[in-house]
């Protein structure tokens, strides 16, 4: 899954159980308003196959932004806002994300705007476009979410 949008979905906006994933570029937000469910929902998984989940924007989901039903290490994540935590603790293991305590500054579409702290805090690898098909990094650094930030 790469470059879309899930929103505004009652329960879970994304599961996963039992299964591969390549989730980058997305935008999941609105969903859970069931206030059970959360916006990704990221299961145990032990064949083989990709377990990505990397530059994806979680922004205002019911219970909890990404709940990890193992561990899990999230690249590039931009969440915020998300119900009763952004990521289930023990389980998704961050790396290059926003703190719950940062406010993204967003514009339209969940884009980043120039005084957002998610710009330049991505690492140094990335996908090499964005939601937009924008280049990835347009700055010294990846931004982390679905959106690099084009000034």
């Amino acid at each position: 899954m790469d470059r879309c949008y899930v929103t505004g979905n009652t329960k879970n906006g994304i599961i996963t159980d039992k299964s591969a994933f390549d989730i980058v570029n997305t935008v999941i937000a609105g969903n859970g308003t069931d206030g059970l469910s959360s916006g990704v929902a990221l299961g145990s998984y032990t064949s083989s196959g990709p377990t990505k989940f990397a530059f994806n924007t979680v922004v205002n989901n019911g219970l909890v932004g990404v709940a990890c039903g193992q561990t899990y290490t999230l690249t590039g994540i931009l969440a915020n806002g998300n119900g009763t935590a952004n990521f289930t603790s023990s389980t998704c293991v961050t790396n290059g994300t926003t703190s719950t305590s940062t406010t993204p500054n967003l514009g339209a579409n969940y884009h980043l705007t120039a005084t957002s702290p998610c710009v330049n805090a991505g690492g140094d690898t990335c996908p090499p476009d964005d939601i937009d098909g924008d280049t990835r990094p347009q700055g010294l650094h990846c931004d982390c979410g679905a959106d690099e930030y084009k000034p």
